[in-house]
């Protein structure tokens, strides 16, 4: 093992402070190749504390539920269908959907 090998060790704040404020500028590999970690620690780190690039325009599941007044589920068995715009969150199993694609419920 290497030297800059930060397998098995605890995050630190400097490392964790790190991801917050590059998320929207470096990619998963820029930031593992930065912090000395492999990609899957840091997408794993990112999922569990919820640390996404920011998405102008794109709405969670969540918020896209109480905007359209159709379900999380329902919205997303319309993205797997292809009948809105949504894409994946890198890196996770979430969903995000454009807001001005949004089916709304009359």
């Amino acid at each position: 093992m290497g030297g800059l090998s930060r397998a098995g060790k605890h995050w630190s704040a400097a490392e964790e402070l790190t991801v917050i404020a590059l998320v929207d500028r470096l990619t998963v590999a820029e930031l593992a190749r930065r912090l000395g970690r492999t990609e899957k620690a840091v997408t794993r780190w990112r999922e569990r504390h919820g640390v996404y690039p920011t998405t102008a325009g794109w709405l969670t599941s969540g918020w896209a539920a109480r905007e359209s007044g159709y379900s999380a589920q329902r919205l997303t068995a319309l993205a797997r269908a292809g009948k809105t715009s949504a894409r994946r969150v890198p890196g996770g199993r979430w969903w995000l959907f454009d807001g001005d694609d949004l089916p709304r419920r009359g």
